[in-house]
């Protein structure tokens, strides 16, 4: 029951970030999305869902290179890089970058899904998501959930 209340209260935080996100005044669908991310963005991520790794509050701030080449993107970090593609998703209903890699978590061995949405460049604004894989209902569980902000470099 513990660890279902937690998937519901995560998935309600997740939820109301996004549409936080997609409400916002800023323009979401700036007309140079798709062109104006290419670059290194100096990024601000806020967590959206504590934990115990992140608790309620946290901010970090990274470095993230964005290489592009027409439905194509490349983001480069210092955990590693992932591949991306101008789509739309389910949690946001127009074109954006929607960036994901699966792999194994090497502290606990299982897999995750690691997940980035931008969805404007003017101020660079999306989301960073981690899922780990529940064997026991077979899908993807949120483990974390941080908006992010970013400026040109």
């Amino acid at each position: 029951m513990k660890s279902s209340n937690r998937f519901l209260t995560a998935l309600l935080l997740v939820t109301s970030t996004f549409l936080f996100l997609s409400c916002s005044s800023d323009n979401p669908t700036s007309a140079n999305l798709k062109t104006d991310l290419a670059g290194t963005w100096l990024v601000t991520r806020t967590i959206v869902t504590p934990t115990v790794d992140f608790p309620a509050g946290y901010q970090d701030q990274q470095t993230w290179k964005f290489t592009v080449n027409g439905d194509q993107a490349t983001i480069t970090t210092t955990s590693g890089s992932m591949n991306g593609t101008w789509g739309k998703s389910t949690d946001f209903n127009y074109d954006h970058w929607i960036f994901e890699a699966i792999g194994q978590d090497p502290r606990f061995g299982i897999q995750i899904k690691v997940r980035v949405e931008i969805i404007n460049v003017d101020k660079l604004k999306g989301t960073n998501e981690t899922y780990t894989w529940d064997a026991y209902s077979s899908r993807y569980l949120i483990s974390d959930a941080f908006s992010i902000e970013g400026v040109r470099q």
